[in-house]
């Protein structure tokens, strides 16, 4: 008797550890299809930056009138070890994406790099990152953060010619997805 009775409890719980990750699986009308964990990160698609403007390492201007076809803007910090191991291979692909956009005769995005952090703790990283693009190197107040609401890092944003927010990612190859470079 007290066989069958733990081999049926056995057996419900069974079938209740199925039902339960099927549900989790399963992705909840609440959660909407559309939204990503970086979202909640930095702006989201479809919107566009508050007006900033900021002087870039080369003493050009970056502000939020001037974009070029296609912009990425990529957020690192100087106390992210995650930013720090992901600017090699950030280089990467910005190279690889250069490369493959020269092939087929396209224009790649231009790349906007925002350091957050004090220029002598990041210097290694300005460094490494100007051979990608542009570089800014801003407080977590600065001008840049605050008008792209970034509240992470690593984070990046693929913006349009009208400075709309395209696409949101932490690496280039599915941020750059919508404009096939």
């Amino acid at each position: 008797m007290s066989v069958v009775l733990i081999g049926g409890l056995s057996l419900l719980n069974l079938l209740l550890t199925l039902a339960v990750i099927r549900r989790i699986r399963r992705p909840s009308a609440s959660m909407g299809s559309e939204m990503s964990p970086i979202s909640s990160l930095v702006l989201d698609k479809g919107m566009s930056p508050a007006p900033f403007k900021a002087t870039l390492e080369s003493g050009n201007v970056f502000s939020s009138d001037s974009w070029a076809t296609w912009t990425v803007v990529a957020f690192f910090s100087d106390t992210c070890s995650a930013c720090r191991e992901k600017i090699p291979s950030f280089t990467g692909q910005v190279q690889e994406i250069r490369e493959h956009a020269a092939r087929n005769e396209r224009e790649a995005p231009a790349v906007i790099n925002v350091v957050v952090g004090d220029y002598a703790s990041c210097a290694d990283m300005v460094v490494a990152l100007e051979k990608t693009g542009e570089v800014v190197v801003e407080p977590t107040d600065g001008s840049l953060v605050k008008a792209f609401q970034v509240k992470a890092f690593p984070v990046m944003c693929l913006l349009d010619e009208a400075g709309f927010v395209t696409a949101v990612g932490m690496d280039l190859e599915s941020l750059l997805s919508p404009i096939q470079v």
